[in-house]
């Protein structure tokens, strides 16, 4: 059997039990670190999703007011023409439902998106 130096000078102080006891906390302090940096990249995927769903809702209110503003453009030309083809009411009543419906998701992207994170000091 060999003993080292290590093995020797605990047996001689008593303090093997404390040497292994520390090893064994050493090993436990270094799973916690691991288990860490795992939920570290948990939250990075998190945020890049909310992000890019972010991104997503805002193209859609963008789309949105779009055709709002095309439908009101193409009114008022035709009314300007003098086409009275077109029934302004109806035409009105569907901008007036895209533009609630662009307030709706603008609201809904306001309440789900958090908030900036502090910057790092």
């Amino acid at each position: 059997m060999t003993i080292t130096l290590r093995d020797y000078i605990q047996n001689l102080l008593g303090i093997s039990d404390v040497v292994t006891r520390l090893d064994t906390l050493n090993d436990k302090v270094d799973q916690l670190i691991k288990g860490e940096k795992n939920i570290m990249l948990d939250i990075s995927a998190l945020q890049t999703a909310v992000a890019n769903e972010t991104t997503v809702e805002q193209s859609a209110i963008t789309l949105i007011s779009g055709f709002s503003q095309q439908l009101k453009d193409a009114l008022a030309a035709a009314q300007a023409a003098g086409n009275n083809s077109v029934d302004p009411a109806t035409i009105q009543g569907i901008v007036d439902t895209m533009t609630q419906s662009q307030t709706a998701l603008a609201a809904a992207v306001a309440a789900n998106t958090p908030a900036a994170p502090a910057p790092a000091q």
